[in-house]
């Protein structure tokens, strides 16, 4: 059953258990340790061993978490794109750490205004990444994300015979959300 509450109560009670144990109340982007958890999981699904960096959108930090969490040893570059400017994305990933301190990197350049705000650079980016690599992006996580790597390469930030691993977290739905035609997808 959904209860709709209002953002105040819904930030108020995320992350709690209701008096009777039955009911979960998930924070805002799954953020917290099963949140973490969860993400962790994606990487059983590729033989995370053989990248030298590995990229995810961020908005609450919970997947980047859960990335450095499915680490052990051999540790890659974790690096982070953020949806939005968040002066507290850093600390929150750094609270869902479950082992020792593992350095990462955010990147705040490339949140285009904010959490799904959008210009026209960005959806001629996401057109182009289309148009060369048939992959469909969103305009809230991944095609940020993208558009990060993609300036992150043409810097050099990333260092010559870099494997690098973008995880490419769906989220596609909103594009719906756009004028017909916006997109070439």
């Amino acid at each position: 059953m959904l209860n709709f509450l209002s953002r105040n109560d819904f930030r108020m009670r995320s992350g709690t258990t209701d008096e009777n144990g039955t009911e979960y109340f998930i924070p805002q982007g799954g953020y917290g340790f099963p949140g973490a958890k969860g993400a962790a999981e994606m990487l059983n699904y590729t033989n995370k061993e053989k990248y030298t960096h590995i990229c995810c959108a961020c908005g609450t930090g919970t997947m980047l978490a859960g990335l450095i969490q499915a680490y052990d040893k051999d540790l890659p570059e974790f690096v982070g794109i953020a949806a939005l400017q968040d002066d507290e994305l850093t600390r929150s990933v750094e609270r869902l750490q479950m082992h020792e301190k593992v350095p990462f990197s955010i990147h705040f350049d490339f949140h285009f205004g904010g959490y799904a705000k959008i210009n026209e650079e960005l959806i001629s980016f996401m057109n182009e990444f289309y148009s060369h690599h048939s992959i469909p992006t969103d305009f809230v996580y991944t095609g940020k994300l993208m558009f990060g790597i993609r300036r992150l390469l043409e810097s050099d930030y990333f260092p010559a015979g870099s494997r690098i691993l973008a995880i490419h977290s769906g989220g596609l739905q909103g594009n719906k959300s756009l004028k017909k035609g916006t997109l070439v997808y």
